[in-house]
């Protein structure tokens, strides 16, 4: 599985790369946003299918037959045992019979992963995003594609619910004006605080699916270059600029759904969608360029998650521990 899921990123990383944040067609954009979804799904159908058959193989494996070796028959009052020793007869009709404990009732699956009960993990992620609304007013041509990246710390107290902090950056694409003696080429980048909850309600041992909300706090980063027709009564060339300036502070709305799927005992990949919804206002930000406007995207993020158990140092009744696992 992990030669099949190399050979995947790869053959997606090993592409040609368009060079600018401006230059590729929306066409291209949008290839390029599928594949990285596209990837996503064909990894998490690779991970649960290596669940599901290693599962099948447990369930489909026969227990081993106990061989026990030849003794003489054993009596025990007016009962005659044939083929069990005679001490064995005697503890056996005056013990009760030992109870299994929880390592011994484990499958083999089980006892390879076992769930953590306090997790806290660091996860990343990268994706492309796209704008769907009508981006900002006033320009000829707009690029609604772009990149985002994402970076978090998150706890999760049962395998239920999860809560975490996360910064995200999200490239918004850029507008430009026709090629005039007064013409602007704008890019526009989102910087948002996260603070998130996670449901998970489908929770299988190894894979388990959630929907999430977030609540948080964006600044957009505007960079600009371009020409300005000079003021002069003379045959002036215009001149050239490049400037760059940042928003005020405004709220943002997210909603997520996706997947989780535990590589190993630390080690998770995940794949997610969420949309997202910022009230920039479309004034110029601070004399460099008008901002985007208000902003409702889409995000497909591929993403892995490094996580370790606090229990050890937080909980040491093990009833609880127990309780908190499920």
């Amino acid at each position: 599985m992990e030669g099949h899921i190399l050979g995947l990123f790869v053959a997606f990383l090993g592409e040609e790369r368009v060079q600018g944040r401006l230059q590729p067609t929306p066409p291209a954009a949008i290839v390029s946003a599928m594949r990285i979804v596209r990837l996503g799904v064909v990894v998490a159908l690779s991970c649960l299918g290596t669940v599901e058959s290693a599962r099948a193989q447990t369930q489909e494996t026969p227990p081993e037959a106990s061989a026990t070796p030849d003794a003489p028959p054993a009596t025990h009052g007016d009962k005659v045992f044939a083929g069990v020793a005679p001490a064995s007869v005697h503890a056996a009709s005056d013990s009760p019979p030992p109870k299994a404990t929880d390592a011994e009732s484990d499958t083999p699956e089980q006892k390879d992963f076992n769930p953590f009960t306090l997790a806290f993990g660091i996860e990343g992620g990268l994706g492309a995003n796209a704008r769907i609304d009508g981006g900002p007013s006033g320009f000829a041509d707009k690029q609604r594609f772009d990149m985002a990246l994402s970076l978090g710390a998150w706890a999760e107290p049962n395998r239920t619910w999860a809560y975490g902090l996360e910064y995200a950056r999200t490239g918004l694409g850029g507008a430009r004006t026709p090629p005039t003696p007064d013409s602007v080429t704008v890019a526009y980048d989102l910087n948002t605080l996260w603070a998130k909850a996670r449901y998970f309600a489908l929770r299988e041992l190894k894979y388990r699916a959630y929907a999430g909300l977030g609540l948080g706090l964006s600044i957009e980063e505007v960079r600009a270059n371009g020409t300005r027709e000079s003021s002069m009564p003379f045959n002036v060339p215009p001149r050239v600029f490049a400037c760059s300036a940042v928003s005020h502070p405004t709220v943002s709305l997210g909603a997520a759904a996706g997947v989780n799927v535990d590589l190993e005992q630390h080690l998770a990949f995940l794949f997610q969608v969420e949309a997202a919804a910022q009230p920039i206002t479309g004034d110029v930000v601070g004399d460099c360029a008008v901002a985007s406007g208000a902003v409702v995207n889409a995000v497909a993020r591929l993403g892995f998650a490094y996580k370790f158990d606090a229990a050890d140092s937080f909980i040491d009744d093990e009833p609880a521990r127990n309780s908190a696992q499920r």
